[in-house]
């Protein structure tokens, strides 16, 4: 059982970040006058973060660290929480 949860973990995160970053990129495929569009993908950004938060809090005690650290550079792994923990 602790083996599934450990990949359901890993995959969550992995798709967590990918999704982010879909929305990072988002806004700027739209045109500029298409203000609600870029306001739209940022709200689903915040909300991708705020889901990836919680599953690194969820995860952090079961996944590797290695896991946990990855698209965070070096120097900002030991303080996760304050960089945003993606």
């Amino acid at each position: 059982m602790k083996e599934y949860v450990t990949l359901l973990l890993e995959t969550h995160l992995f798709f967590g970040r990918v999704m982010k970053e879909h929305f990072l990129f988002l806004p700027a495929g739209f045109p500029a006058k298409e203000t609600e569009l870029v306001h739209r993908a940022d709200r689903f950004r915040k909300e991708f973060e705020d889901g990836l938060r919680r599953t690194v809090k969820i995860a952090d005690s079961i996944v590797k660290e290695e896991v946990l650290n990855l698209g965070i550079p070096d120097h900002a792994q030991k303080g996760r929480d304050s960089y945003g923990i993606v």
